[in-house]
Order: structure tokens, then sequence, then C-alpha cells
């Protein structure tokens, strides 16, 4: 299964650093979801090597923790079980808010780690990473706003991914891949094995041991020393008020939407900045660096002849006819990053830049021409900044409310028809959720809180109406479930008991002899490989492929528990060594084992980070 995960995934971990974050976001733009992650600088949540981390750091994490879970069902939405190994592979099974504290203490230390060596990061490569250009820039910057994220803060987490990037490359240098170990990779991926299956049904032996009924006395002991898993969990009853910017008549003033403008007017380009040059192209060739030189002298002692000297010198064929001279350009536009740079660092027109060298060749550029940067004008975005921050004011004012009803109960009703709130009720367990959480630190029956469970858009009063204890049913009351668990778990361990002695008994002899003590029934898989279609029936059957194609000897055994049966499992036969196919396996393979090596060698280098810092977590807001 993970051969087939390896193929399925392709790049380095350390670009799923990066580029998991960007696609996270982007996609993020189609669902309002993520408002003022970046809020509450104030709060910290963790002191690492005395920095502080703010709280929306940690938010971010998890909103980014979430949109992945996401992305991977979605992904796999036909192949579930691809799905699920792969979350449980990243660490995205257990609770995700302790996994984005995790994460964000590990992304500091990693930030301070690079800052330390006091290496920079090359100016194109963050153009060629940045996956957006100037002209779709007002959009996503427009997207973030409503969102509560300022384009600087999403640009600083490319940026750090980045850096991130840069020092797991740096860090993984010293992976090494022996010739042995890309061999029997190999042998495991691409030659065909046979195998010989014993299966044992934990269903079959659950009705054997049925047939002797356990006695009273049995199933209470039972219930006695596993009462834990039947406690049935506190649950609670409420109800709520959901409130809306709607319905709040939140009057936003021109002067306030003039501001917002006006401080965020980068995020209402209508044009990018546009220059248009002339272009004079020497080919490579031995003599093109002296050639390129030579002209660049000359360009720069007379400037306004660059027209003759292109016609004279260049060898771009398509622009030499118009004296070099190319349609107007913006960032981002698909041309060379470093002609691209260069023309746009052009101060004035009639500048000459420095020799650039591109895939075409050596070039030196003219500007000619430049158009300023567009803004929409303030009329035709002034509902969408009216919104904006009405949704702003919302949030804030909403807890503002919540703290006055609270010294104030009896005008909850007032307040409730006022608001034209949208009445619900809910009667549920603690489920981690935010608005469980809250509903969960009501101390009393009657007493209620606020809380903004969909990221701020909308706020939801909870006043709580019953609590039912946490409570053990009595044994007469679950007798039937306690007898079921009680032969369900001695036929597990008889399963356990007839895998191991058939395991043995293959040892000494043979997994035919080992069926004909334990039972069971035997098959022989054929010969199989990680792209058979028999290797499909083999999984969907719950058979370990992975672990199977990975048995080196022939004769070699493995063993398989899981919630329906046992598995016993020989490797009977592998084909013969094919040299050709080996060949044209080989580069993949040692590609696949160095990125394992550099994963292993990277995760040594963050726990020695971890090892050495010292970290303090702020519990007061992390238990909130």
């Amino acid at each position: 299964m993970i051969i087939q995960i390896r193929e399925k995934i392709k790049g380095s971990a350390s670009k799923v650093i990066i580029w998991g974050m960007v696609l996270v976001l982007v996609l993020s733009f189609l669902t309002p979801m993520l408002l003022n992650i970046f809020t509450g600088k104030a709060l910290w949540i963790a002191r690492i090597n005395g920095t502080k981390v703010g709280i929306g750091q940690l938010r971010f994490q998890k909103f980014s923790l979430e949109n992945q879970i996401k992305q991977i069902r979605f992904q796999y939405t036909d192949q579930p079980y691809i799905a699920d190994l792969l979350l449980q592979m990243q660490g995205l099974t257990g609770n995700l808010d302790a996994k984005a504290l995790d994460d964000t203490i590990r992304n500091t230390l990693l930030d301070q780690s690079f800052n330390k060596l006091g290496v920079h990061l090359n100016e194109d490569h963050i153009i060629k990473a940045f996956p957006f250009d100037e002209s779709n820039i007002a959009y996503i910057a427009t997207q973030l706003a409503r969102q509560g994220i300022r384009l600087e803060d999403f640009e600083k987490n490319i940026i750090d991914g980045l850096q991130r990037e840069l020092l797991y490359n740096l860090v993984s240098l010293a992976a090494y891949v022996p010739a042995f170990e890309v061999k029997q990779q190999f042998v495991n991926e691409y030659l065909p094995k046979q195998f010989t299956v014993l299966s044992l049904s934990l269903k079959e032996i659950l009705q054997q041991i049925k047939q002797n009924p356990a006695d009273q006395k049995a199933l209470e002991l039972f219930y006695e020393q596993h009462k834990n898993s039947y406690w049935v969990p506190e649950k609670r009853s409420a109800s709520t008020w959901t409130f809306t910017a709607g319905e709040y008549d939140l009057n936003i003033s021109d002067q306030a939407i003039e501001k917002y403008y006006e401080r965020n007017k980068s995020q209402y380009i209508l044009a990018p900045v546009k220059v248009q040059v002339r272009r004079l192209l020497i080919n490579q060739s031995p003599q093109a660096r002296q050639t390129i030189e030579n002209v660049l002298q000359e360009a720069k002692a007379n400037p306004e002849q660059f027209e003759q000297l292109v016609q004279k010198y260049s060898q771009d064929e398509q622009s030499i006819k118009q004296g070099g001279l190319l349609p107007f350009i913006s960032r981002g536009e698909g041309k060379d990053v470093a002609f691209e740079r260069a023309a746009l660092l052009l101060q004035q027109d009639g500048q000459i830049s420095d020799i650039i060298e591109t895939k075409d060749g050596f070039e030196i550029l003219q500007r000619v021409a430049r158009k300023p940067k567009k803004y929409k004008q303030l009329s035709l975005v002034k509902d969408e900044i009216s919104q904006i921050l009405a949704q702003d004011r919302f949030a804030s004012q909403f807890k503002v409310d919540v703290a006055k009803l609270k010294n104030d109960p009896q005008n909850l009703m007032a307040f409730v028809e006022n608001k034209k709130a949208k009445k619900g009720v809910i009667n549920k367990a603690s489920d981690g959720s935010k608005l469980s959480s809250a509903l969960f630190n009501i101390k009393k029956e009657n007493g209620f809180t606020g809380v903004t469970p969909d990221g701020e858009r909308e706020g939801v009063l909870i006043q709580l109406n019953t609590i039912t204890k946490r409570s053990l049913p009595p044994f007469a009351q679950i007798k039937e479930q306690v007898a079921s668990d009680y032969y369900t778990q001695k036929a597990s361990k008889k399963l356990a008991e007839l895998l191991n002695q058939a395991k043995k008994i293959a040892v000494d002899s043979s997994i035919q002899e080992a069926q004909k003590i334990v039972g069971g029934s035997l098959e022989q898989t054929g010969p199989i490989t990680k792209d058979a279609k028999k290797t499909e029936e083999l999984k969907k059957q719950g058979l370990p492929i992975y672990k199977m194609l990975q048995i080196e000897n022939i004769g070699g055994l493995l063993e398989q528990l899981d919630d329906s049966a046992g598995y016993l499992i020989r490797l009977d036969e592998v084909a013969s060594f094919d040299q050709g196919l080996y060949s044209e396996k080989k580069p993949d393979l040692i590609g696949q084992l160095e990125q394992v090596q550099k994963d292993l060698i990277f995760k040594g280098f963050v726990a020695s980070l971890y090892r050495n810092a010292t970290i303090e977590t702020n519990k007061e807001i992390l238990t909130k």
C-alpha cells in the first residue's frame, strides 16, 4: 500500500511543506472559514528559546491541518484506505489541537535554526516559488482580507516555507543509499512473488466459542474488569441562538471605508505595473560574452542609438525588425525570471540594463515606456469593504454584548428578539468542537456563554438547559453487550493462539501441515507484484500486501492479525532477476530510497532541536 502511495504522491517532503500550505490557502478562498487567524497577537501560546509565539500562528496551523485532511479525503474519495493510511502516516488522525501546537513549535525551531545559519534566499528563487503573478494578486489580496489575513502575512508564510525547504536540503545532504539496498528494493517492488496464505476467521472461532455459553459469574467478572469501557459520557442539552452581522445594524461610515481603502489599496489593483523594453540578444557561443560586453559599452555611451545597435547586433529574429521593441510586460507573465526582473527594475525611460543571462543567451534591455499601476475606484469596492468592516465589527461587538448579558441575564430574551437570532437546540456529549467546548465550560444550568464557531462569521449564544452526568450502567442493563464483548475477546485471544501455533508448525514442518492441525483455509496467490490486478483483490480481502512484498527469503513467514481474521503467509517463489528492468527502474528507486534517508536525517535533526530548546507553553491560553 505504501508503494502505491509513494507512486501517487510525487516530490519530496520539503515541497509538501511549501505547496501544501499554499494549496490549502488557495482552496480556502472558496470556503469562507478562516477569519482573523492572525489576530490575538498579544496572546502567546508558547515561548521558544525566549521568543514568544502568538495564538494566531496556532490558529493558522490548525486551519491548515483541517484543510489538509479535507484535501486528502477529496483526492482519494474512491480509495479511502489510502486516505486513512496517509492521514495516519502524517499524524492527522488524533488530536488536531495537539498536532497544531507541535507543528507550530517545530516550525518556530526550524525558523530559528535557519536564521542562525546567516543564509539568505535569492530573490529570483522567491519569485519563481511564489505561485501568483501580479495580475491576480489583487483578487488574492481581496479574498485574504475577507478572511482577516494580510497579504504580507500570506507571503511571509510562503517565504518561511522556502527557508525550511532550504534548511531541509542542507541538513539532508548526508543521505546515502548503498547499491545492495537498491537491488533489494527492486526485488520487493518489481519481481513477481508467489505466496501461500493460511486464513483463520474470527467469525468462525466466535461461533465455536458461543456454543459453550458463559455463566453469570464469568460475565459479571468481565464487567467488573472492564468497567471503564462501559461508562456513558456526560451529555448536555442547551438552547442556542445564532446571530449574523446582517441583523446587527452596524453602521459603517464613509470615512471608515475610505480609510480602509487607502490603507489596503494594494488589494484593489485593476492593472499591474507594465513596462515596454527593447531587447538586444546575443545567442550562446564561445565569443558571446565578449561580444555582449562590447555592445554594452556602446549602449551605455550612446543610449539614444540603442535601436540602431539592436539592428546591428541582435540575433533575435522576431524583434529585430521592430528595433528590438517588445509588447508591454508585467510581473509573472511567463518570461524568463532574470529578463522580467531586469525590465521591471529599470527606473526611467531610455535606461540601459546590465548584461543578463537568460535561457536564450545574453541580453541587454532598454526601457521605452512604463504604465503605472491602476487601482479600482473606491465606488466599485465600497460595498465589499463595508462588508469586511461590518464583519470585523460584528465579531468584536458580539463578544461585548455577551459580556454585558452575563452581568444582566434578565435582558437575554429581549436581546435575542431584537437581533432576530435563529433559535436551535443541541444535545450532545463533548466532541472537541468549539461549540461543544463552550457548552461544557458553562458551570451550571441556565448559565450561558457566547461563541463564534464558524471562524467568527456568526455568533452563537448558548444557554445550558440540562446536564446528564457521566454514568455507569448496571450490569443487568447492558448484559447482552457485556456478553458480546466477552465472547469477542475470547475469540480474539483464541485466534492469536492458533496463529502462533500455526507459525511454529510451519517453521518445523509446512504451512499445509499447520492448516491440518489448526484449521482455516489455504490459498495460493499466484505471481503478484505491486501493480498486478490480483494485488487489488488481495488488498480487499485484508491481506497486508506491502508487508508481503517485503519478505526477502523463500520460506519466510509473516503473521497478520486484524479485527476479522488472522493470516499466516509464506513466500514460495521469487521470479528471476531482470537486469533490463532493474536498469530502467534504478533511478526512480534511488530517488525513493534517498528521500526516505533524507526524511530520517531531517527527523533526527528536528529531534535535536527539541532536545536543546527551552520550550514553555502558556497553559492558561491553551486550555481555554
